[in-house]
């Protein structure tokens, strides 16, 4: 009977380490998930940021353009800078 008994602490024993195990796998995972999350809200953000920037851009373009075709302004732009501007007011 204590023999028995022994066996049952030890299968007791190894069970609650077993659980105790689980339940640190289980912590870590969970942790390592939100920490990946939050990394892809901020990129989501991050995203939804630049294509709006990117929105108001293009707008800012298509307007300019109109106004410079407005006032019959000529700009010529070379390697990204302005290299001539021809009017005809």
């Amino acid at each position: 009977m204590q023999q028995d008994v022994c066996t049952a602490e030890e299968a007791r024993s190894q069970m609650q380490t077993m659980l105790d195990n689980a339940q640190r796998k289980t912590a870590d995972l969970s942790s390592q998930l939100s920490l990946i999350l939050t990394k892809q809200q901020q990129q989501l953000r991050n995203e939804k940021e630049t294509k709006s920037c990117l929105d108001r851009m293009r707008l800012d373009k298509t307007r300019l353009e109109r106004e410079l075709q407005v006032c019959d302004i000529k700009i010529y732009i070379y390697g990204g800078r302005i290299v001539y501007i021809n009017t005809t007011i």
